[in-house]
C-alpha cells in the first residue's frame, strides 16, 4: 500500500510556513542621520551653516569676528500602522506559528512605511543629474553624478549611500571597475557596519531598493546622498499589540509608530533619473 499525505493530513499538521519573499528591512532607514529631536508632533533638526574664511586681523588691531549660521528644519510627525487578525473558525488558527507570521509581516509593513516616507522626502530633491535621464553602464555616468557633490564639499568619509533599483544596479555591473576587486573596499557579501548588504566603490555605499519611485520605469528615481543629508526620526520603536475579541470570535496583533523624514541638507543629495528599460547587452 502507498502512503498518500492527503489535502486534509497537510492543513491540519504542517506547522510550518514558507514566508514568501518581501521587502522587510528598512534599508532607507539605515542610510539616514538619526540626530534630531522630537517636541510635540515635530521632529526638529539642527543645521550650522559652513565657516567661512579665517583672516588677518583688521586695521584695529581686533580680530575678525563670525556668527554661527544656526537653523532648524522640522518635519511633522506620521503614524502608520497594519493590523492582522485571524478569527476563531479559520483553519490556519491551528497552527501555532501564525502568531509568528502575523507578527513578521506586520514589522515589515512598518518598514515598508518608513522606507516610503524616505524615498518621498527624496523625490522632492531639485538637484539631478546633468545628463538628465542616463542609463548608468559607464564610468562617467557616476563621476559626473559625484562631481555635483563634491563640489559642494561633501565629504569622502564613508558616510555617502547610493540608493538604486536592481536594473540600474545590473547596469553598474558593465563597468569594469565597479566589477574588479582592485577597486572596491567592501564587497556584497562582506559583514560590514550598515547591517545591509552594500558595495563600496568610488566612496559610495551601493544597494538596491526596489520601492524607488519608478523602478522598472524609463524615469526610475535613484539617489546618491550624504548620510547627514537625511534624516529620519522615530518616536519609539515599533511596538506588537496583541489583540483579541470574544463577542466577534477573533485575534490579532498590530503595529504602529510615530515617524518623521526630512532632508536638512538639501546640498548632500543628488537624484539620477535613470531608465529601467535600457537593454543590458
Amino acid at each position: 500500500m502507498v502512503n498518500q499525505i492527503t489535502n486534509q493530513f497537510r492543513s491540519i499538521y504542517m506547522d510550518e510556513f514558507k514566508m514568501d519573499y518581501d521587502r522587510d528591512v528598512a534599508k532607507m532607514k539605515i542610510a539616514t542621520s538619526p540626530n534630531g529631536v522630537i517636541s510635540g508632533g515635530t521632529a526638529y533638526f539642527d543645521v550650522v551653516d559652513p565657516a567661512d574664511e579665517a583672516l588677518e586681523k583688521t586695521r584695529d588691531g581686533k580680530v575678525p569676528k563670525s556668527d554661527l549660521g544656526l537653523s532648524q528644519v522640522s518635519a511633522t510627525l506620521r503614524k502608520i500602522h497594519k493590523k492582522y487578525q485571524i478569527d476563531n473558525f479559520d483553519l490556519f488558527r491551528a497552527n501555532k506559528n501564525t502568531r509568528a507570521a502575523m507578527s513578521k509581516r506586520g514589522r515589515g509593513a512598518i518598514n515598508k512605511g518608513i522606507d516610503n516616507l524616505v524615498i518621498k522626502t527624496l523625490d522632492a530633491t531639485s538637484v539631478v543629474h546633468p545628463d538628465g535621464t542616463v542609463v548608468a553602464s559607464s564610468l562617467s555616468v557616476v563621476q559626473r553624478a559625484l562631481l555635483v557633490l563634491l563640489n559642494k564639499d561633501i565629504p569622502d568619509d564613508g558616510q555617502l549611500f547610493g540608493a538604486v533599483t536592481p536594473a540600474f544596479g545590473q547596469q553598474l555591473l558593465r563597468i569594469p571597475e565597479f566589477k574588479s576587486r582592485d577597486y572596491t573596499s567592501v564587497a556584497a557579501v562582506d559583514n560590514n557596519a550598515w547591517t545591509m548588504k552594500v558595495r563600496n566603490w568610488m566612496g559610495v555605499n551601493w544597494f538596491t531598493h526596489t520601492g524607488l519611485t519608478g523602478n522598472g520605469t524609463a524615469t526610475s528615481n535613484n539617489f546618491i546622498f550624504h548620510r547627514d543629508a537625511v534624516g529620519h526620526l522615530l518616536e519609539g520603536e515599533p511596538k506588537p499589540h496583541m489583540f483579541e475579541s470574544e463577542e466577534d470570535d477573533y485575534e490579532g496583533i498590530r503595529f504602529d509608530v510615530m515617524h518623521a523624514a526630512c532632508v536638512p541638507l538639501p546640498r548632500g543629495v543628488i537624484k539620477i533619473v535613470h531608465n529601467d528599460t535600457a537593454a543590458l547587452t
